[in-house]
């Protein structure tokens, strides 16, 4: 019964700080700093939250409706991590958010498209000839999105690249974001 109760304690203990981290994603390790600098002001940090494999199956799995041509078959999704920033009023404008200068190694700039104040930045690095993992800087002079995705990605790069075609920085961002959103 003791082993029981500090296995039970352990284990809620994991959930509750592996819970913790989940809400308090930031996006990769030096982005934030980059973006700040491009803007010449601090980034607020309105919502945060990353899922690891399990969690991302699990949401994968209800979203899905099981349909050929379904926009939400996330079954090639292993991971996903979503910042929000709100930027401050009088932070400059970049003239474009240079993905070099991100500081992330290893990654390339597959799109880049920018029109009437807002931008879409997608940097991928692939593995075995498939894209592994994106990521997805989203700016509009109101807010910086991050958005880390893992997994098996090409579909998902193929829908933005089409959407940023059609319509440009928004038509990249409709691409990448779920129906509705």
């Amino acid at each position: 019964v003791k082993a029981r109760a500090l296995l039970a304690a352990a284990l809620g203990a994991a959930l509750v700080a592996g819970g913790a981290s989940c809400v308090t994603y930031r996006g990769p390790r030096g982005v934030e700093e980059a973006i700040e600098r491009e803007i010449g002001a601090d980034l607020d940090r309105e919502f945060g939250l990353k899922l690891g494999w399990t969690s991302t199956r699990v949401v994968a799995a209800l979203v899905r409706d099981g349909a050929e041509d379904d926009p939400l078959d996330l079954g090639g999704l292993t991971g996903l991590g979503v910042a929000v920033f709100g930027v401050p009023e009088g932070a400059r404008p970049p003239r474009r958010i240079d993905g070099r200068r991100l500081g992330l190694r290893g990654w390339e700039t597959v799109l880049d498209v920018r029109d009437e104040g807002e931008q879409v930045l997608l940097l991928a690095r692939g593995r075995g000839g498939e894209i592994r993992d994106a990521l997805v800087v989203a700016y509009d002079g109101e807010e910086v999105v991050l958005a880390r995705l893992r997994g098996r990605l090409d579909r998902i790069v193929d829908r933005m690249l089409e959407g940023a075609e059609a319509d440009g920085a928004r038509g990249a961002r409709r691409a990448a974001s779920l129906p509705g959103a």
